[in-house]
């Protein structure tokens, strides 16, 4: 099972969106044969259940009705796979094999989060993978940017760190599981291997969004915890976030060095990661846990402390700054927020250092433009910031060990250049947070996406349609696929009923949980899965983790421990007509709509000759064409 999640998530992620669904689909077909499905039918029928159901109905009707097929049939084919490991994991896993399950999770989260590492260092085995999945499924791993963006982040594996670090959040909620419910010391010590993995991973990920969302989602993580558990939760979490930490300032000099000997350090760090966590919770947390768990002030002494050092130490990772050594051929960009005006560069450096200014207004930020204020050597360096702009750069280049001391503008903000608490990744990333041209631009995309929706406002454009009619609606150009808001990506694929159907695919699964919880549930799966949901329902508001099959398999694997483990039948759904209803319904469905996109793969491929001359263009092979894929038929209808 883990082999063949794995393969899956390979599939969705790297272009074989089509082939993973019907893969899916033929798999659990073949699997409903048995005995068990019929069984969980008739006891597993919930809530959860039919809002997940009803979700991926409406991606069916979606994408048929899409006037975008070639882009419909992709988009969909990535809900046809993570709704066949849905219901695989309904249909046949039992209550004693749901911690299997987790680890199956957790398990692929850090296998992809190590490719992603590796393949931003020293490409041992991420190469190899990329190569055999290239040319044995047909993925296009290579074209990818798999790689590092320069003193800033790891790209991921599947060459977008955002929805990477959304994936990557819900395995570190999951090995959080696998560590607190673990029996054993050795337990204990693989549950750590996969957790270190994960938080490692994610941090060099480093998505702002994503951590943002993931901070909230572990306050309300802890808030779903038993009182008497926060604790040692609390513990362990300010554990992994320290180790974590520490190692991203190992691996940051490996990162980017390709087969230099620094290469290995990354990959080796984040096992390094995992094993020092362990052994920081086996031998001390744990019994930091207990002592505290029976001394209430200490307790609130030490929460306050940690909590306390966490905000000076973020408070002082800004403040605390010095100076900074250049690399040959290194370019060291930093922000400051000037008012209008005329400005000198001032300050202490030693070297021929060269800069070159920008300023972004907010259409800059927007449009990933900027205008160029100054560039030239750092003596006598003298610019005018126009009136409107949100953020002025400095980008600064010079031999190999020039440095630059001090610096500030005359009568202006002062540049901070090195800083001290930060690894050099988050010191370069947090560059124009307070005008961060991502988090702008995503306005733009908002405001399209929402005069997309106000063309068919009862049942939404199709799937593909953002990106088919966005040249339409937008007020300038700029390219995207998706709008970066699931919440608006649904309303204007599927309507109302589409925004309301997700809503309660999330809402369901957190009630259904809450529920539990007021019960009494004392399983360490509940919390976790609850900051899985908060981390989803959260970053969806700001990136296009939904609309990425990568992460739909794993959203979908959640709903379905939901649903297994802590979700109650609804009531009159335990015949046996059910237990053979039920199956025979979804798999039929998954299997007809596997049909339509081998149907539009084939008409595809045939196209494909047909333009490259292999295939007579005729009226009639185009009709034939039309009737295969119902998914694009309108192409081969206009061409004939």
């Amino acid at each position: 099972g883990g082999i063949l999640m794995f393969l899956l998530a390979g599939l969705l992620g790297a272009g074989a969106e089509r082939e993973a669904g019907i893969a899916a689909a033929v798999l659990l077909a073949v699997s409903l044969l048995g005995p068990m499905p019929g069984w969980s039918a008739r006891h597993r029928l919930s809530l959860p259940t039919l809002t997940v159901c009803v979700y991926f109905l409406l991606n069916c009707a979606a994408g048929l009705y899409s006037r975008f097929g070639g882009s419909a049939a992709i988009e969909f084919g990535k809900i046809l796979t993570a709704f066949c490991v849905f219901l695989a994991v309904l249909l046949h896993v039992r209550r004693g094999e749901v911690r299997g399950l987790v680890t199956m999770g957790a398990a692929v989260c850090a296998a992809y989060g190590l490719l992603s590492v590796d393949a931003a260092s020293i490409r041992s085995f991420s190469a190899v993978f990329m190569q055999a999945m290239d040319g044995l499924f047909g993925t296009y791993f290579m074209g990818m940017e798999t790689g590092y963006e320069a003193g800033i982040r790891i790209t991921g594996i599947f060459g977008n760190p955002n929805f990477m670090a959304g994936f990557l959040a819900l395995g570190i909620f999951l090995s959080l599981y696998l560590v607190r419910g673990a029996g054993s010391r050795r337990e204990r010590l693989a549950a750590c291997l996969l957790l270190g993995l994960n938080t490692f991973s994610f941090l060099l990920l480093f998505s702002m969004g994503a951590v943002a969302s993931f901070v909230v989602a572990v306050f309300l993580y802890l808030a779903a915890e038993r009182r008497e558990r926060r604790v040692s939760l609390f513990i362990l979490l300010a554990e992994t976030a320290v180790t974590a930490l520490l190692f991203g300032f190992v691996a940051m000099p490996g990162l980017g060095s390709g087969q230099d000997a620094l290469g290995i350090v990354p990959d080796l760090a984040g096992f390094g990661n995992g094993l020092v966590l362990w052994a920081l919770h086996e031998f001390g947390g744990l019994r930091l846990s207990q002592h505290l768990e029976r001394r209430k002030r200490e307790t609130l002494i030490a929460a306050g402390v940690l909590a306390g050092g966490l905000c000076l130490y973020v408070l002082l990772g800004f403040q605390l700054t010095g100076g900074y050594t250049l690399d040959a051929g290194e370019t060291l960009r930093r922000s400051v927020y000037p008012e209008a005006g005329t400005y000198t560069l001032e300050g202490d450096w030693t070297g021929e250092i060269s800069v070159t200014v920008e300023g972004q207004n907010t259409v800059d930020t927007i449009v990933h433009t900027s205008t160029v204020l100054y560039s030239g050597p750092m003596e006598g360096a003298s610019f005018t910031v126009p009136e409107g702009t949100r953020v002025v750069y400095l980008n600064f280049q010079g031999g190999e060990g020039d440095r630059l001391e001090s610096l500030s503008l005359s009568n202006g903000p002062r540049v901070k250049l090195g800083y001290l608490l930060f690894p050099g990744f988050i010191a370069n990333r947090i560059q124009g947070l307070w005008a961060n041209q991502n988090a702008i631009q995503r306005l733009a995309f908002f405001q399209d996406g929402l005069r997309i929706y106000a063309q068919s406002p009862i049942i939404g454009s199709g799937l593909g349609s953002f990106e088919g009619q966005l040249f339409s609606v937008q007020d300038f150009y700029y390219e995207t696929t998706y709008v970066h808001n699931h919440y608006i990506q649904v309303l204007l694929e599927m309507g109302i009923p589409g925004l309301l159907s997700f809503l309660l695919l999330l809402g369901s699964a957190a009630v259904t949980l809450l529920r539990r919880r007021r019960e009494g549930e004392e399983d360490h799966l509940l919390p976790a899965l609850l900051g899985c949901l908060a981390v989803s329902a959260l970053h969806a508001l700001t990136e296009i983790d939904w609309s990425v099959g990568v992460y739909q398999i794993m959203a979908l694997l959640v709903l379905g421990l939901a649903a297994v483990r802590f979700a109650r039948p609804l009531p009159r759904t335990g015949g046996k007509a059910a237990g053979i209803a039920v199956p025979a319904l979804s798999g039929g469905v998954c299997v007809v709509f596997a049909v339509l996109l081998s149907g539009n793969l084939y008409a595809e491929n045939a196209y494909v000759e047909v333009k490259a001359g292999l295939r007579e263009q005729t009226a009639d092979t185009m009709s034939q064409l039309a009737a295969i894929d119902r998914y694009n038929w309108a192409q081969y209808e206009l061409d004939m």
